[in-house]
């Protein structure tokens, strides 16, 4: 079940949201770090926070634009943001036709179809599931959704 914030957002949510999805992901490791680091209190010195620094760079840069607003040049910023050398442009592509029929379904619906989309066509290779997650939360959040947070340990795609 999908539920709306009525008010205010609660950032902690992104916090435990980009915690949870980091492929870096350690809980014994670097907590503190990570919480200034997400904080903007320090700068991400170890893997894990550069690596949670990098997805919350990409999640607030989506939640800011309107999906159906993204063109190839942001797909070509968040390939870079990731080290992503070649992003196959048909897919792309794809990706942005789905986006263009965002009125067909209701919020939660076409959330989880861009997110099953994603994945099922391996855009960002090795991180599609996590990067399926934060256009998934991106488009809830800007629906005035809550954001849905899953754990790595639940990957099993």
């Amino acid at each position: 079940m999908f539920r709306k914030y009525e008010e205010e957002y609660n950032p902690k949510i992104d916090f435990k949201m980009l915690f949870s999805i980091n492929p870096l992901f350690n809980k014994e490791e670097n907590f503190n770090e990570i919480k200034a680091v997400f904080k903007k209190q320090e700068k991400a010195v170890s893997k894990q926070a550069k690596k949670f620094n990098d997805l919350r760079e990409i999640f607030d840069f989506l939640k800011k634009i309107p999906i159906q607003n993204l063109s190839k040049i942001e797909f070509q910023k968040i390939a870079k943001k990731l080290e992503i050398k070649d992003v196959d442009s048909e897919k792309v592509e794809d990706l942005l036709s789905l986006f263009k029929n965002e009125e067909k379904d209701d919020t939660p619906t076409f959330s989880t179809k861009v997110f099953a989309f994603i994945v099922q066509i391996e855009i960002f290779q090795e991180i599609t599931v996590e990067i399926g997650l934060l256009f998934m939360n991106a488009i809830l959040y800007q629906n005035h959704y809550i954001p849905m947070v899953i754990f790595r340990n639940h990957f099993d795609f």
